[in-house]
């Protein structure tokens, strides 16, 4: 005990010189305690966005092997048996599937339908498989059919672009709901019956669907080519489920069948990949994740999180270096009284722990106040790095994707969904960072007294009172 009465004594007899160690450690602990709140919050982001995007498994058309294959007009499809079959795979947390076609409506009219306006051309690929110019056979379309097995898969809803403002989401089979702009301009409420035909007049049996909610939209138009069609107006799209779309045999020619499937984990995916080639999913299909919209996400997070280890380790040994620095002048200073002790009959044991004792309460006390000032200034540098990350990210323009729509027509997709970085990140002191400041600061507090240590093994006391006379 009179070790550690005698250690605090001394902080108290070398005022200047402890001030001095004490600015530093607080420096280096508050610095340390900012970059690893950062970088522990940036890398527990990163496992979310790759748990969120890279296990959900898409099955895109890939038109370069369309095209070495010699049949560029043969687009590939999906049945549904296929669909189904995967989503029974021991590797899926869950799924969706989705169905979607065109149409057009002989008892309701479109939103923007015009039937004055100038149809630009366009090639079809009737019943029989084949693409060829629309003919008499062949009706405009006007309406799109969206369905799904989840109806949380209509993102919109989330986002908050689409909004339910009567009624309730589709249950049952022929049950849809339809956007308010298409509801009141057909005067429709909820109970009522609308009719979607397909777009080929060799089925002129429409489908009959019960509006069972209407919606409030509002999301962008597009604008295809400067013409502006009903077909890709988001306000005439009506949306159902899947087992109402897929029961529709008279849309069984134009109908496109997808799937969302979300694995257990990313790592799953060689082994679901290798599944659904067993199920006779064809190589014109690239099966992959959405990677793309991981790095994008995780880019300017990645950057912050680089920037704070890389800090951090400049200033731990920029820090280590000044501590080891003045504990060297300390000792320089202090062997006169580390002579006295040692003559007295002081072990080196005893000096020693007393020098240790010295450091560990300077170090505990500026350990105290930098987690408070660290945690309290995390947040503002974080997003100021964040925002600088975010402006540094190149803007490619990413230009038209082409997609395979409905009717088997090449139309730029419109409804790919735009993912945009996140602009802060909220920060938060956790335990596990307050346990790796506590293992830093011993490491700081064993380094700096290592130096008296091997100093006062060095020196025999009668000598150092001797070049003191």
């Amino acid at each position: 005990m009179y070790v550690l009465i005698y250690a605090l004594q001394n902080l108290r007899r070398h005022k200047g010189r402890n001030i001095m160690v004490s600015l530093v450690l607080f420096a280096v602990i508050a610095t340390t305690v900012i970059t690893l709140i950062i970088s522990n919050t940036a890398a527990e982001l990163i496992t979310h966005y790759r748990t969120r995007f890279t296990s959900e498994v898409f099955l895109v058309p890939d038109f370069d092997y369309i095209m070495a294959s010699g049949q560029p007009a043969q687009t590939p499809r999906l049945t549904s048996e296929v669909l189904e079959q995967a989503s029974h795979s021991p590797y899926l947390a869950h799924y969706a599937l989705t169905a979607q076609t065109a149409g057009f409506s002989q008892t309701q009219v479109a939103v923007g339908e015009d039937s004055s306006m100038e149809l630009p051309p366009i090639q079809i690929m009737n019943p029989d498989g084949e693409l060829s110019e629309a003919t008499s056979d062949f009706n405009f379309p006007t309406l799109q059919l969206i369905a799904s097995t989840d109806p949380a898969t209509f993102s919109e809803f989330e986002t908050g672009s689409r909004q339910l403002i009567e009624g309730e989401m589709f249950q049952d089979l022929g049950e849809a709901i339809v956007s308010s702009e298409f509801a009141q301009l057909n005067q429709l409420s909820i109970g009522d019956t609308i009719t979607v035909n397909s777009i080929f007049s060799s089925y002129p049996e429409p489908l009959y669907l019960t509006v069972t909610g209407i919606y409030l939209d509002t999301t962008e138009n597009p604008n295809l080519f400067g013409v502006s069609l009903p077909s890709n107006n988001r306000r005439n799209e009506i949306l159902t489920s899947f087992e109402t779309l897929q029961n529709a045999s008279q849309f069984a020619a134009t109908l496109q069948l997808s799937g969302r499937y979300f694995l257990n984990h990313p790592q799953d995916l060689p082994y679901f990949e290798a599944e659904l080639r067993s199920l006779g999913v064809s190589y014109a299909f690239q099966i992959t994740t959405n990677e793309d919209t991981f790095h994008s996400l995780t880019a300017p997070i990645q950057g912050l999180r680089s920037i704070s280890i890389t800090f951090m380790v400049l200033v731990l040994s920029l820090g280590a270096f000044v501590l080891i620095l003045l504990s060297g002048l300390s000792i320089r200073e202090r062997k006169y009284e580390i002579g006295v002790l040692r003559a007295m009959g002081m072990k080196k044991n005893k000096v020693a722990l007393g020098l240790v004792a010295e450091m560990t309460t300077l170090t505990l006390l500026c350990l105290i106040l930098g987690l408070g000032a660290g945690n309290l200034a995390a947040q503002p540098i974080a997003n100021t790095l964040l925002a600088q990350q975010v402006e540094a990210l190149p803007t490619e323009d990413a230009g038209n994707p082409f997609n395979l729509a409905p009717g088997r027509q090449v139309v730029l997709n419109t409804t790919t969904e735009t993912v945009e970085p996140p602009s802060e990140i909220n920060l938060q002191l956790q335990v596990e960072t307050f346990l790796q400041m506590g293992v830093i600061a011993l490491g700081l507090a064993t380094l700096s007294s290592a130096i008296g240590i091997a100093a006062i093994t060095k020196y025999e006391p009668m000598k150092i009172l001797a070049e003191r006379n």
